[in-house]
């Protein structure tokens, strides 16, 4: 497989079969929604980014100890063998609950050496793979189980809609399945992209000063949970990018208010980003 091979912090979709895994809608525990029910494209909060670890426990396999983070880390970046899954939407690592959290994994953690460690294991190739159609049969050609380093334990997908780590043996074969059997979505890095939006809102928050640097993602719903707008759905968005046209026009040196007059104008609107950094101060679009 060349997953090892990936950039360490490259950015991922994780599937198991047609489910996809994700952060629930409180930014804690680790989750997964049929991607045959989810409308409107991906969120952030199912962005992951997946980081390189040591192929090793510094201080023993007792509890609470810590991963190295850097040791052997090749000179191209690659990802190696073992690796960390931190969260796109919160910034934290994924890590295991206890009795009281039911065992679900959760991203609760903010110390990258103390993140929960994966390897990769490769499913025998006499297993039979998920039946799946188009690019998600491309992907479950080259299905791998998450294993955790050191432990004879796998991460699995419950029926409850959470995930948590199952203890399988040396000789245990079977876990080729749809909750067991995942796959790699590699999202290619860009230093610029473009939405269409057809809504008449656009669900962005944008910097009170130009150039339009995105800094918040606005609820669809004036009351109870947050519903991601168009611009999030599409999962590529990130805080700190910024809107440089509008239908194909550049827009740098355009006053801030003719800007957002331009979006709000006709749709669809076509809106092209530069990849940036974050800012602090709001203001709707």
């Amino acid at each position: 497989s060349g997953l090892p091979l990936l950039k360490s912090g490259s950015e991922v979709h994780i599937k198991f079969g047609m489910k996809l895994l994700m952060v629930d809608d409180n930014g804690k525990y680790l989750t997964w929604r049929n991607c045959m029910t989810t409308e409107g494209g991906y969120t952030l909060s199912q962005t992951f980014f997946i980081e390189r670890r040591a192929p090793q426990r510094t201080g023993g396999s007792k509890k609470g100890s810590t991963m190295a983070l850097e040791d052997g880390t090749p000179e191209d970046g690659c990802l190696g063998l073992a690796f960390a899954l931190k969260s796109a939407k919160t910034s934290r690592y994924l890590v295991g609950g206890g009795m009281w959290d039911r065992y679900r994994l959760q991203f609760t953690c903010e110390k990258p050496e103390s993140a929960m460690v994966f390897t990769f294991v490769p499913l025998a190739e006499s297993a039979s793979a998920p039946a799946v159609d188009g690019e998600a049969g491309v992907a479950a050609e080259y299905a791998f189980a998450l294993r955790q380093l050191g432990e004879n334990k796998m991460l699995k997908l419950r029926k409850d809609g959470y995930s948590h780590m199952s203890v399988v043996s040396e000789s245990d074969i079977d876990i080729n399945d749809d909750m067991t059997a995942a796959s790699l979505e590699y999202l290619r890095p860009c230093s610029s992209y473009e939405i269409v939006v057809n809504d008449k809102l656009v669900g962005l928050a944008v910097s009170k000063d130009l150039p339009l640097r995105v800094v918040g993602f606005n609820s669809m719903s004036m009351a109870g949970d947050h519903v991601p707008g168009p611009a999030e759905l599409t999962g590529r968005i990130k805080l700190g990018d910024i809107i440089s046209t509008v239908n194909g026009q550049d827009i740098d040196g355009i006053p801030r208010q003719d800007a957002l007059r331009m979006i709000a104008c006709k749709r669809p609107v076509c809106l092209g980003f530069r990849v940036g950094s974050g800012d602090t101060r709001i203001q709707a679009a």
